[in-house]
C-alpha cells in the first residue's frame, strides 16, 4: 500500500514558506518506486484555490505531506520511474 514512510518535520521560515527539517519519504505502489524529498526543501505546502474556502477549512492540515511531495515533484519534473527507452 502506498504510504509516507517518514513523518513530516518542517519549520516555518516565512508567512507562506516552510523548510523540510528531515527527509520526507513516500513509497508508491502505483509507480513502483520510493520518492525522497531532501532536507532543506522549501515549500508552500498546500496551494489551494481560495474559491474553496469551506472545503479547505474542513480539511486543513490533512494534506501537508502530500502538498510537500507535490511541490517537490513539480520542481524536479521527475517521479523516479525508470526510463524504458
Amino acid at each position: 500500500m502506498s504510504a509516507f514512510l517518514t513523518p513530516l518535520k518542517i519549520e516555518q521560515i516565512a508567512i507562506d514558506r516552510w523548510k523540510l527539517l528531515e527527509p520526507l519519504v513516500y513509497e508508491s505502489d502505483l509507480l513502483g518506486c520510493r520518492i525522497t524529498v531532501p532536507v532543506g526543501f522549501i515549500t508552500d505546502m498546500e496551494s489551494v484555490p481560495r474559491w474553496l474556502p469551506i472545503v479547505y477549512a474542513l480539511l486543513y492540515g490533512e494534506a501537508h505531506a502530500a502538498g510537500v511531495l507535490h511541490d517537490y515533484l513539480y520542481m524536479v519534473h521527475k517521479i523516479g520511474v525508470p526510463n524504458g527507452s
